[in-house]
């Protein structure tokens, strides 16, 4: 009788631990805990500069000085070096000093142009550091009308950059401040924009000092050129194996302007252009490349044409770009993938062919502005292609197909309607218009 009791006794309590651990719609009671939330907060800093000055325009009046006050004003987190850039091109007709506290760097000076620099604190953010001594700049009593016959030009710009981690217990501030203006500020002689480009990596963005330049024959895979401070390339036909290849490449704010005139006499009196060159030509090949806020513009030369021939592989993408010529505005003899055109400003004749040995492509554009040049204002698709959201000026000839089977698409365009479209020859391609097809398109 004991033994059932004990037994009875042992069952209960089992059956009470059992019950414990179920209530509370059946969770377990595990050891836990948790920590406080602790928060890593990561400052940001900035290293900024601007150029101020009062006055830019002077005569050069022999025996006088004038006030000239460019200065540099640096708004930085950080101890960062700050450069002075000064091109002289006055052929000695203007005489000044630098003001206290600047350093040159010597081995930056090229032709007219040297560098100076400071060291600049940040709390010195905000100061305003003169370029000249006395803010001032004189003219010699002995110059004469036969030394002021080009205009004399004295130019100011500034650089900073952080001074870490170029500053190092093993050199000086003048060894770090080279080494810094080296690696980091734009490329501003045809030399350095070489070497910037052939040191650079693909993912690396080469900062281009305004100025006028040659592309360089090798751009490399992959690279960012940043001009959007008034960077130019003198372009003469772009093309053949090297200068003509880009791939994955963007090109910020650059303007691609032809100044050389290489027309050739013709026989019979006036001139003509060697197998029609353009900025980009023939051998051109444009792969998986962007154009941002460029210009395109050969006229300077009395030059016809812009953009002509090449392919393009991939997708290629002109946006915010101004494309001027009195020919060839936009042509690509092959399109294999996708061309776009986003709020573009172009001027002649534009024609893109279709994609080589069968490939897929076409061509959109969009928000664009078309106008007819000194000879022609034409559009010729040989794929299919989009255009929406574009104007077109009133003196704009046509839009043609020079391909059949092919559809193009043009919605809330203005200053186009059926009377400037047309199949071209005995092509039949299908034209819709605002969401509704074209009958009968007329061909020319």
């Amino acid at each position: 009788m004991g033994n059932t009791k004990k037994k009875m006794m042992t069952a209960a309590i089992a059956g009470s631990l059992a019950a414990a651990m179920v209530v509370g719609g059946g969770t377990f009671a595990y050891l836990s805990q948790q920590t406080n939330e602790v928060t890593n907060e990561f400052k940001p800093n900035h290293a900024l500069v601007e150029i101020n000055e009062t006055e830019n325009d002077y005569e050069i009046i022999p025996g006088t000085e004038q006030t000239k006050d460019p200065s540099l004003k640096a708004d930085v987190t950080l101890d960062s070096y700050l450069y002075a850039i000064v091109t002289d091109e006055t052929q000695g007709l203007v005489t000044y000093e630098v003001a206290d506290g600047w350093t040159e760097i010597p081995e930056l000076a090229d032709g007219t142009k040297k560098v100076y620099y400071r060291k600049v604190t940040a709390a010195e953010t905000g100061t305003s550091f003169p370029i000249l001594k006395d803010n001032k700049v004189s003219y010699d009593k002995a110059i004469t009308n036969d030394m002021m016959k080009d205009d004399a030009k004295l130019k100011f710009r500034g650089f900073v950059i952080q001074a870490e981690p170029f500053r190092t217990a093993q050199n000086t501030d003048d060894e770090a401040a080279l080494a810094a203006y080296n690696q980091t500020a734009p490329a501003d002689t045809q030399q350095g924009l070489n070497e910037k480009l052939a040191a650079a990596d693909n993912g690396d963005v080469v900062d281009v000092a305004p100025g006028t330049y040659k592309l360089p024959n090798t751009v490399p895979e992959g690279v960012t050129i940043d001009g959007t401070n008034g960077t130019v390339f003198d372009t003469v036909n772009i093309s053949g194996s090297n200068r003509g290849t880009l791939k994955d490449n963007t090109f910020k704010g650059v303007s691609f302007i032809t100044t050389t005139d290489y027309r050739q006499a013709a026989p019979g009196g006036g001139l003509y252009e060697p197998s029609w060159q353009g900025i980009f030509s023939h051998n051109t090949t444009l792969t998986d490349t962007t154009f941002k806020d460029c210009t395109f513009d050969a006229r300077a030369c009395n030059h016809d044409n812009a953009i002509y021939g090449g392919t393009v592989n991939g997708d290629v993408t002109f946006e915010n770009c101004t494309i001027s010529a009195d020919v060839y505005g936009a042509n690509f003899s092959y399109v294999n993938g996708t061309l776009t055109f986003k709020n573009c400003d172009i001027t002649g004749w534009n024609s893109f062919g279709g994609g080589k040995n069968g490939a897929d492509s076409k061509v959109v554009f969009e928000n664009c502005r078309f106008h007819h040049s000194g000879y022609y204002g034409t559009l010729r698709f040989y794929q299919d292609a989009e255009v929406k959201n574009c104007t077109f000026d009133d003196d704009f000839e046509w839009i043609d197909c020079n391909a059949s089977g092919k559809t193009i698409t043009i919605t809330n365009c203005t200053g186009i309607d059926a009377s400037k479209i047309f199949n071209n020859g005995s092509k039949t391609s299908t034209w819709i218009v605002d969401g509704t097809q074209l009958d009968n398109v007329q061909s020319h």
